[in-house]
């Protein structure tokens, strides 16, 4: 296998020096040169080339002759083992976040030691084996008390630690939206201490190996009274009684699985559907026995004999699979055990799996990453095997998947919400892997104790793992121009020069920047015209070329830095396929020029044009799409950038996420959704459009079309019961995130079969009112529920059928603390409703700011803006209805409508090709002429009285309280009081204009609302879903079946929903 993988890349590396020669010879032709005597000029310079070419493959054709005569005479094909290899995809079960067994006394255990009450700083110790299950259960008590504290971090430390990454880490994720500074040890350690003091933290360090290690953290944790903890893991005794000041009470040894536990697992990885247990009867035993309990060698195991489904009832094949010598008898041979089951794993994948696996060596230990990143690299590697009918990106998913259900790659979910899975690579693993690939010269790994090594005689793949030496160098070599792939991570002034790698497939910064170093010149980049995949991570500034069109096979092109400018030609790269900028970066117009982009991220709302939003239309190939708002120069602005996204969705037919995030800390940008987007791509498989740049007034129904979506997170003012079917409906749904301001009054109530798929369900609400009936979300893992304190009614029958949840694991309550008499009321009814489930020992209440706090202050304060100046959709609207009904009881309320400016909208709005937002201009428009038409012709009759009653009436509709109690009282009022309102408004109206100017003006009303419905008629939508995302019902109603009553009502309502 090597000699062949050296024998592609040889006649690839021949290709490339050839077609680099030819580049670098060739010169722009002179204008009046002619072209006989430009072919006679050349002609003598390729000649040159013939003979070496020539003995290049005449080399090549004999080293291909001499591995295939030594191929079929050693009989390779008895030794491999792809012919009978059966994919883990479908048989076993990939090892789900949260999914473990024999956690549940460790947590609990866990949890007690660190809730208890104590003020002072406290750190407890978690020390076992390697692959006992450490991580995971620190991973656990993270997920479980993350929301009761003010800062949470994670880090994985390593037995050469980057102490710098380490801190900068920590710092980043305490410190979400203010990046580290460049910055040597003693400030970062300063910095982080600063931004802790005072405030309840809760970290998790894993993986300690030296007291020296934990010497330089403890510095940067200050010791307050906010009951802050600090989780180690370790597998050293000495390392855990110094993290714990040699308290023996803060250690927690972990102990090996039983063999329930053991038995359970291993059959839950290797059982398929019509397979019994008892089949494998006279096998567990010896298998359980091999295994000793421990649970990374039960999973290696169990996939092991799961490859070979049709031999798992043979005593004989199991023996021979897991080694006759293979023994767990003490601590002392568990390395022992591992690489003899490391191998033995190894030899049994398939060649493609084999080389997947051998890349991760270039990861440093404790190097935490994601799949997408991965699996580009893979693709610019070309370690993909094509498959009928399968995109090779979906292949090299595939791939991953398997090597993860394996345990060759942990899971961990540090979000705690199925959400952003990361990954990472146990050191046993990372050590196996890092030696097989230096052995077949895959990957040249060296770290900054190893700068004076030999590298060997060609180096394929460099990865420098030079972490915080200052002074580490890149070994000297001859041959390093034939690198195809470039790994670094240290410091900015230990990276070696670019250029001196002349065929780069992949190159791959992660950077820490001194003072000093402020910018990556990276201009000579469109040199490397190979390259494929170009990753940078780092705190300067990067400078791109002024031209990238030389890079023609550039596919992913990722930079999560600040960037002095984007290349305008860079719309002309015909291989890009993923397109990774940070918020804020300008991306030159033309974007929709590049027809095979399939992720554009991070693309600013607020940075860039609208021609950009509305030619990514054309971008058909899309299918990640992230979008933020770093900056907010107007409310107008965003809409119409809005406006251009929700028109280009629909065109998007093979995107499949779409993910709206704030990219400045505490921006509110308040837009209704339902105004903006009338339709969602159908193969749309995540939707993530949350406060508090997204707001739907109702959720729209568009979304009941997403036959596939798998993940949603929305926000809305209100929640219909026709709303909560929408969401029912959805098969695949498998993480729902509903934030709701006000709720049904019946409540909202989960039927029989509802969600079927779904494992975690986050609802914020001010009021609890959710009900679950039997068979309702039988996967559900995880609930997250938030909701307030003042809200006494409710506190009653509080999550009825909870305990129909089967599978439910972890419920965490954040309650929002309004007044402080309910708090204890609160509680005692959430732990009791908790206590109707039989998992009510996992539960967890945290107290926080009161839940409306996501919609007001801030959007109320915005909304005093945005009515007063362009927000004509909404704010604009409310201001004309309540201007006709001022108009209607005698009060001059013209003031600041502006008629032809409205006419002037209106037209404008016309030749727009966004239509919902034409037929809410249509109707806003016909508000605004019949108030302003009012207000000129009729006086006012009342005094201050009836401002003063009419001020309260709004202030009670602001409320958000008890708010379907109040429409039911209005609506009733409304019945019994309208002989005398039409005596009243007889009366007013009879001061001044006559009956037929009311009638004409009621006419003209009349006509535009039949016009607008003509219109709604000729569309290509259905009325019910025009009237769902305008909000405006009573016009797209038959004529006939309008009155002055009806209509009336319909407005109020209207009203009612808009605020």
């Amino acid at each position: 296998m090597k000699e062949v993988r050296e024998l592609s890349y040889d006649v690839e590396d021949c290709a490339d020096r050839f077609v680099n020669g030819a580049e670098t010879r060739r010169r722009p032709a002179r204008r009046n040169a002619s072209v006989a005597r430009l072919k006679i000029n050349r002609l003598p310079r390729r000649r040159r080339w013939l003979p070496w070419i020539n003995s290049r493959v005449l080399e090549f054709r004999t080293r291909a002759q001499e591995a295939n005569e030594r191929y079929w005479r050693y009989q390779f094909d008895d030794c491999a083992s792809g012919p009978e290899y059966s994919p883990a995809t479908g048989r076993t079960v990939c090892a789900e976040p949260g999914d473990h067994v024999g956690m549940e006394g460790p947590v609990g255990e866990l949890h007690r030691s660190l809730t208890d009450g104590e003020e002072q700083l406290k750190v407890v110790a978690i020390v076992g084996v390697a692959g006992i299950g450490k991580t995971t259960l620190a991973l656990k008590l993270l997920g479980k008390l993350q929301g009761q504290f003010e800062c949470v971090a994670f880090v994985r430390t390593a037995q050469k630690p980057n102490m710098r990454g380490i801190i900068s880490s920590i710092l980043s994720q305490v410190r979400p939206h203010q990046l580290p500074d460049p910055a040597d040890m003693h400030h970062l350690i300063r910095d982080l201490k600063e931004h802790l003091q005072d405030k309840r933290y809760f970290i998790v360090i894993d993986d300690l190996w030296a007291t020296s290690v934990w010497d330089v953290l403890s510095r940067a944790f200050p010791e307050g009274s906010s009951c802050s903890r600090i989780v180690a893991t370790t597998e050293i005794m000495e390392v855990a009684q110094a993290c714990c000041s040699f308290h023996p009470v803060h250690i927690f040894q972990m102990e090996f699985l039983s063999d329930n536990d053991s038995q359970k697992i291993l059959l839950q990885r290797i059982l398929s559907e019509n397979q019994s247990p008892q089949h494998f009867d006279h096998v567990l035993p010896h298998i359980l026995r091999k295994c000793g309990g421990l649970p990374l060698a039960i999973i290696m195991v169990a996939s092991l004999l799961a490859s070979r489904p049709e031999k798992l009832d043979q005593l004989g094949f199991v023996q021979s699979s897991l080694g006759s010598n293979m023994r767990l008898q003490a601590h002392p041979t568990m390395e022992r055990f591992m690489e003899q089951l490391l191998n033995i794993r190894f030899d049994s994948l398939p060649h493609y799996l084999k080389t997947c696996l051998l890349y991760l060596s270039t990861c440093p230990e404790g190097y935490i990453f994601l799949k997408d990143d991965l699996v580009k690299q893979w693709l610019a590697e070309d370690f993909m095997c094509a498959q009928l009918g399968k995109d090779m990106e979906e292949v090299a998913i595939s791939y991953f998947d398997e090597l993860v259900s394996m345990g060759l790659i942990q899971v961990m979910d540090i979000n705690y919400s199925y959400d952003l899975l990361s990954y990472s690579v146990h050191h046993m693993v990372l050590d196996f892997i890092t030696y097989k690939s230096i052995e077949e010269n895959f990957i040249t790994v060296v770290d900054y104790s190893q700068t004076a090594m030999l590298l060997p005689d060609k180096v394929r793949r460099l990865s420098l793992h030079f972490g915080s030496a200052t002074y580490a160098t890149t070994p000297a070599s001859t041959r390093l121009s034939q690198v195809r792939s470039l790994f670094f991570f240290g410091l900015f002034n230990c990276m070696p020069s670019l250029m001196v790698f002349k065929f780069f497939r992949v190159l791959n910064l992660r950077l820490w920047v001194d003072l000093g170093n402020m910018s990556l010149d990276l201009t000579r980049i469109s040199e490397l015209f190979r390259l494929r995949y170009l990753h940078v991570t780092c705190s300067a500034i990067v400078k791109l070329p002024d031209q990238i069109e030389a890079m023609k096979h550039l596919e992913t092109l990722e930079i999560n830095s600040r960037v002095c400018a984007i290349p305008p030609d860079i719309v002309r790269l015909p291989s890009l396929l993923h397109l990774c900028l940070r918020g804020g970066t300008n991306l030159p117009d033309g974007i929709g020029h590049i027809r095979s982009l399939r992720t554009l991220k991070y693309f600013d709302l607020g940075n860039n044009s609208e021609d950009n939003l509305w030619s990514r239309g054309e971008l058909t190939n899309l299918r990640d799409l992230h979008f933020t708002y770093s900056r907010l120069p107007s409310s107008e602005h965003l809409k119409r950038n809005l406006i251009a996204l929700a028109s280009s969705l629909g065109k998007l037919c093979n995107l499949k996420s779409v993910t709206l995030a704030p990219g400045t800390a505490g921006m509110v940008v308040l837009v209704d959704g339902s105004s903006s987007m009338s339709s969602a791509p159908v193969f749309l498989e995540r939707l993530e459009l949350l406060p508090p740049i997204c707001i739907f007034s109702r959720l729209p129904k568009w979304i009941g079309q997403l036959r596939k979506i798998c993940i949603v997170k929305v926000a809305v003012k209100e929640l219909l019961t026709n709303d909560i079917d929408i969401l029912t409906g959805l098969p695949s749904l498998a993480v729902l995130s509903l934030w709701v301001q006000t709720a049904p009054e019946g409540g909202i109530i989960f039927n029989e079969g509802a969600l079927p798929v779904l494992k975690y369900f986050e609802f914020r609400c001010g009021v609890l009112c959710l009900a679950f009936m039997a068979g309702a979300m039988p996967n559900l893992r995880r609930i997250k529920l938030a909701f307030n304190t003042d809200i006494r009614e409710k506190y009653s029958n509080m999550l009825p059928g909870i305990e129909h949840l089967l599978n439910l694991q972890d419920v965490t309550g954040q309650i929002g603390v309004v007044t402080e008499s309910d708090r204890g009321a609160a509680e005692s009814a959430f732990k009791e409703a908790i206590s109707k489930h039989p998992m009510s020992s996992r539960s967890s209440i945290q107290w926080v700011d009161p839940v409306e706090k996501v919609f007001c202050p801030s959007e109320k304060q915005y909304l005093r803006r945005g009515r007063g100046s362009s927000d004509e959709t909404h704010g604009g609207l409310e201001k004309a209805e309540d201007a006709i009904k001022h108009a209607k009881r005698g009060k001059t309320s013209s003031a600041g409508l502006d008629l032809d400016h409205d006419i002037k909208a209106y037209r404008t709005s016309c030749s727009s090709a966004f239509s919902p937002q034409k037929r809410v201009r249509t109707h806003f428009f016909c508000i605004r002429r019949k108030a302003t038409k009012m207000g000129q012709s009729y006086t006012t009759t009342k005094g201050g009285t009836d401002r003063t009653e009419n001020k309260k009436e709004q202030q009670k509709l602001q409320t958000p309280l008890n708010y379907v109690q109040r429409k039911n009282q209005q609506q009733s009022s409304h019945s019994s009081a309208s002989v005398g309102n039409k005596t009243e408004d007889a009366k007013l109206f009879s001061t001044t204009p006559s009956s037929s100017n009311l009638q004409s003006i009621e006419r003209e009303e009349q006509m535009l609302l039949d016009s607008m419905e003509q219109e709604c008629l000729d569309s290509s939508q259905p009325g019910e879903q025009i009237a769902a995302e305008t909000g405006v019902q009573s016009q797209v109603s038959s004529p006939s079946s309008r009155s002055p009553s009806s209509a009336s009502t319909t407005k109020k309502s209207m009203l009612l929903g808009s605020t």
